[in-house]
Formats: structure tokens, C-alpha cells, sequence
């Protein structure tokens, strides 16, 4: 149901006891809320991943790459170490590059939210013009 059809039979509602105009009353105000809240923009906040988490992420990167050293064996192919260590490599800078970016979520570039710009197209106008 659209929010205009929903409008337009809320005005053809009349509670009649005192607990349906209570409930009407409690549903208009928590509708209210809704609406000033997408009005509102989102909150730029940073550092959601806290830094002790990030200090233990980093070092346990760290300690599984000088694990992978230990590895090294000289009767193999350099090309199946380097494989081995590149795909280790590339494991954990992916996963620490996609922790940041949730981390992040408002920054320049690729994949970022935009805050103003969540209302540009809206499928559903207010009655009024209003967005």
C-alpha cells in the first residue's frame, strides 16, 4: 500500500471508545517518529570497529604472515611458495581492507553511502509537495 493510499483511509478512520483512540493516537505518534526520523540524516560517525579490536586484527595478521615464513621450504618451487604466500597475503589484506570499509561507510569513493542523497528519487511524494 502506498503511503498516499494509506493517508487518504486514515482520514476515514473515527475511533470510538477510549482505547481505539488510544491506540490511534499511539499509531499517529510513532508514524510521526518514522517520518521525522528518514527526514533527519544519518549520523557521520566513525570508528564503529573499536581500536583494541583493530590492534588484535592487525597483530594477529602479522603473526599468521611470519607463520607462513616458517613454511619456507627450499626443496619447493619458488612459485608454490609465492602462491602459498600470496594467497595468505591476499586473504588477510581483503578482509582487513573490507572491515575498514565497514568501519568507514561514509568515506569518498567506490561503494560509500551518501546521507543526502537517500530522498533524491523518492517513490513515494508526501501529499503536499513535501519531501
Amino acid at each position: 500500500m502506498g503511503r498516499s493510499r494509506c493517508s487518504a483511509s486514515l482520514k476515514t478512520v473515527e475511533p470510538k471508545s477510549a482505547s481505539e483512540q488510544a491506540a490511534y493516537a499511539k499509531w499517529l505518534d510513532q508514524r510521526s517518529d518514522r517520518e521525522s526520523a528518514r527526514e533527519r540524516p544519518y549520523p557521520r560517525r566513525r570508528g564503529v570497529i573499536p581500536v583494541p579490536l583493530w590492534i588484535v586484527l592487525l597483530l594477529s595478521a602479522v603473526i599468521i604472515f611470519v607463520f607462513m615464513l616458517f613454511f619456507a621450504d627450499s626443496a619447493e618451487g619458488v612459485v608454490v611458495q609465492a602462491t602459498m604466500m600470496g594467497g595468505v597475503a591476499i586473504v588477510i589484506s581483503s578482509t582487513l581492507l573490507l572491515l575498514w570499509f565497514l568501519d568507514h561507510p561514509y568515506h569518498a569513493g567506490i561503494g560509500s553511502l551518501r546521507p543526502g542523497r537517500h530522498g533524491a528519487r523518492n517513490p513515494h511524494p508526501r501529499p503536499g509537495g513535501g519531501r
